[in-house]
């Protein structure tokens, strides 16, 4: 029996697009098989038009020519390529700061009180907000279809022995981010 050979070669095999699925992707080989690589998550989202996108959280520069639907100001960021629409303010203290799509023409956003009028500073899905209240950093991660809120202390920062404490954890010595209430709009 001969061994298995392996056909998929991930600098030369070519994705066809319109095979896509919410969590697979089919790429056409070199020597002219297919490989169809299943994922736990989804990887594309159905666009607009029904055809299948890729997701990419990635946070780029918001392009600010041109009517904005769910505008959080003059500069920032937004994904790359995602189901729900995410933008992120250009400073911590806009109103708001971070805004979702929720539906077609509905959109949820939030701020940050208190915050210091520092610019993000945008890495992958990550931003990051140095100093944005007093001794803490305050960071937005990009998914698909949700934003996570983390509250850096500053001494975690540089060095300290300070964890970093999310919206979802549960300690009571720690304070989150005091969020100004949502606006839908």
């Amino acid at each position: 029996m001969q061994p298995l050979r392996r056909v998929f070669d991930a600098k030369r095999s070519k994705e066809v697009a319109g095979e896509r699925a919410e969590r697979e992707r089919t790429y056409r080989n070199p020597d002219g098989t297919y490989t169809t690589r299943f994922h736990p998550e989804p990887v594309n989202f159905r666009a607009a038009d029904d055809s299948w996108k890729p997701i990419d959280t990635t946070l780029v520069p918001r392009e600010i020519s041109g009517p904005s639907t769910m505008s959080v100001g003059e500069e920032g960021w937004e994904t790359a390529s995602t189901e729900a629409q995410i933008e992120f303010a250009g400073t911590a203290d806009a109103d708001p700061v971070v805004r979702m799509q929720v539906d077609e023409g509905v959109s949820f956003g939030y701020g940050v009180d208190d915050a210091h009028p520092v610019a993000g500073r945008a890495d992958a899905s990550t931003l990051t907000y140095e100093n944005a209240r007093p001794n803490a950093d305050v960071e937005f991660m990009a998914g698909s279809g949700s934003v996570k809120e983390t509250l850096v202390p500053s001494s975690a920062r540089v060095g300290g022995t300070a964890s970093s404490a999310s919206s979802d954890d549960h300690d009571p010595r720690v304070r989150p981010v005091a969020a100004r209430q949502p606006s839908i709009t």
